[in-house]
């Protein structure tokens, strides 16, 4: 899901997007040495390859660093995000992951929490006019998702646009990914 979502951002970088990604997993510069792989085809680049990837996103991608978080890391993490938005005309962005944007104690808070930041990111996209990619991870289950499977509140699929499935294809192998379009409130069409 990380990867796929970072070639998501590769994507809209080469159609002259700018970009916003926040990692809670990876450090800034794990996050950049990983575009950078992706956008040149393989790991382990040259210094001249690196500043090559670099002088082609710079004024154009914008990594959040989460080693700036404070007390409340949702609050910081939507005011980086609107706050890049407005000053750097993000068009698109993706928070990897909702888990690691949320701190709360117990379940009941940390799903009203989920349940808000979801929503303020769906008024942020749409009043912004830009898209934003939410990795949430499915429950621990053995059936085939659909979106009373994401881990957490069950409000997250009720609050956005579109939610995408994307995982191994049990029937084709290990090495086969599958993405699925499961809810289009936008035009409707499930794929």
């Amino acid at each position: 899901k990380s990867t796929f979502a970072s070639q998501l951002v590769c994507s809209a970088l080469s159609q002259n997007y700018n970009c916003f990604m926040y990692s809670g997993e990876l450090p800034d510069y794990w996050v950049k040495s990983w575009i950078d792989g992706q956008i040149y085809g393989q790991q382990n680049l040259t210094n001249s390859q690196i500043k090559e990837c670099e002088d082609w996103y710079r004024g154009r991608l914008y990594i959040y660093s989460n080693e700036i978080i404070d007390n409340d890391e949702t609050d910081d993490l939507l005011a980086a995000l609107t706050d890049t938005i407005i000053k750097k005309d993000i068009k698109f962005a993706v928070l990897d992951n909702l888990m690691t944007a949320i701190d709360a104690g117990t379940n009941e808070l940390l799903y009203r929490k989920q349940s808000e930041f979801v929503g303020k990111l769906a008024k942020i996209a749409k009043a912004y006019e830009m898209v934003i990619v939410l990795v949430a991870h499915p429950r621990k289950s053995k059936v085939e998702f659909d979106n009373d499977e994401v881990s957490g509140s069950a409000d997250i699929t009720n609050r956005v646009d579109v939610v995408m499935s994307y995982d191994k294809d049990p029937q084709r192998g290990d090495d086969i990914r599958v993405l699925k379009i499961t809810k289009n409130r936008i035009s409707g069409k499930l794929d």
